[in-house]
């Protein structure tokens, strides 16, 4: 603004004097107009003294302009360049805003500036990427499409953090099948660590267990701790897969698992139950029986008491694990059970009386109620079936003979 003021000033200035020569020389010219001769190189011009004048003067006016012009371009290309440089300032500052606005969780604020910023931002695809993050995080998802077409439409935009946001936006809209194009669509992108696990919800929710398989294989590969929701995910596959197999191809499997899941409690009983209704009992038996040190939980260790297996040779084995354990309230109930189930009456009930004496247990509650009632010790009985009522606890089906089979 100060260059042009200036620039006025000078001008008028200009004008003024050029005013005052003219009516000067008009008036010299008037009384003396004079002539002038000019000689170079053989050459010789006559012409008159105003003329001559006019012909100097005119040139003078004509360089004038001519700097004038140079003068007011550079001036007007400085002033564009500051007012340029002014605005990617604002855009930068405007996109850094957004960003601490997006860090505190207050996505409207943060969707306002990235707007703003994306007009003069040297960056406008990354300021659109953010504004579309922005505005699917607080619900606007015609606009959080609207700023994905106009990033994908800049000049330079990266392929692939297009690619990922928009199928993150997808997956979070339950779009899938979508999402899992999006992402099919990026080039040369399985190791990429992002796309692995969009992969792996999104497979997850699309229930295609095989596939699921082969991206948590490579998730595992990477370097570093292996994440809950990994594990959590490698779980659901596992049993999905294990629901679907016959009992060879299921003890196949169990045999390629790693260790890290066959000692999970749950995988541990979906196979082992899987191994009971395929009626291989004994291959139930061995694998709780094998795999039961790391893992000693409770429903695993009731769930060895109710196999269909050989009793006596249960006993001999929970008995080993009673010299770690000696006051497990839980396997005293277990050693009751395959006591029963060996009619081994007596031994069953120093068993059952012991996980009473440690914890009262409901379930050796339950179990003497039901013990006593087969062999007519009524009173026992009800005593002992009242105090497992009480906890909340009702004896499932059993194959223990009774007494007096």
């Amino acid at each position: 603004m100060n260059f042009s003021i200036i620039g006025l000033v000078i001008k008028v200035l200009f004008l003024l004097v050029l005013l005052v020569a003219g009516a000067w020389l008009g008036e010299q010219i008037t009384d003396d107009p004079g002539f002038m001769i000019m000689s170079f190189a053989g050459y010789r011009i006559e012409m008159a003294g105003w003329l001559a004048l006019v012909l100097v003067l005119v040139t003078w006016i004509l360089v004038y302009v001519l700097f004038s012009l140079l003068s007011n371009w550079r001036i007007d290309r400085r002033l564009m360049s500051w007012r340029s440089g002014r605005k990617r300032g604002n855009a930068e500052r405007q996109l850094q805003q957004g960003l601490s606005q997006l860090g505190r969780g207050d996505f409207k604020s943060a969707h306002s500036l990235f707007k703003k910023s994306a007009a003069n931002s040297s960056m406008p695809a990354v300021s659109y990427l953010l504004a579309a993050f922005a505005a699917h995080a607080y619900g606007k998802s015609e606009e959080c499409d609207q700023w994905l077409r106009k990033a994908e439409q800049q000049p330079g935009v990266d392929p692939i953090l297009s690619g990922l946001l928009q199928a993150m936006v997808q997956l979070e809209r339950g779009h899938y099948e979508q999402a899992l194009a999006s992402l099919n669509r990026l080039p040369d992108q399985e190791k990429n660590p992002f796309r692995q696990d969009l992969l792996r919800k999104i497979y997850l929710q699309l229930g295609d267990w095989k596939q699921l398989a082969d991206v948590i294989k490579a998730i595992k590969k990477r370097p570093g701790k292996v994440s809950d929701t990994v594990i959590q995910a490698e779980k659901q596959q596992t049993l999905h897969q294990i629901g679907d197999m016959g009992v060879d191809a299921l003890q196949a499997f169990w045999k390629q698992l790693d260790t890290s899941v066959k000692q999970d409690p749950e995988i541990m009983l979906a196979v082992s139950s899987a191994f009971v209704k395929g009626q291989h009992a004994d291959w139930a038996e061995q694998l709780l029986a094998n795999h039961m040190a790391p893992a000693f939980q409770p429903e695993l260790v009731l769930a060895y008491g109710r196999l269909p297996a050989d009793a006596s040779k249960q006993l001999m084995v929970a008995e080993r694990w009673l010299r770690e354990r000696p006051n497990d309230s839980v396997l005293f109930v277990t050693l009751g059970r395959l006591s029963l189930k060996a009619t081994l009456w007596g031994k069953a009930e120093e068993y059952f009386e012991m996980a009473i004496a440690l914890s009262e247990h409901p379930m050796a509650h339950a179990e003497l109620a039901r013990h006593y009632g087969n062999t007519d010790r009524i009173a026992d009985s009800i005593r002992h079936y009242e105090k497992s009522m009480a906890a909340g606890y009702q004896l499932p089906a059993t194959d223990i003979p009774k007494k007096d089979a």
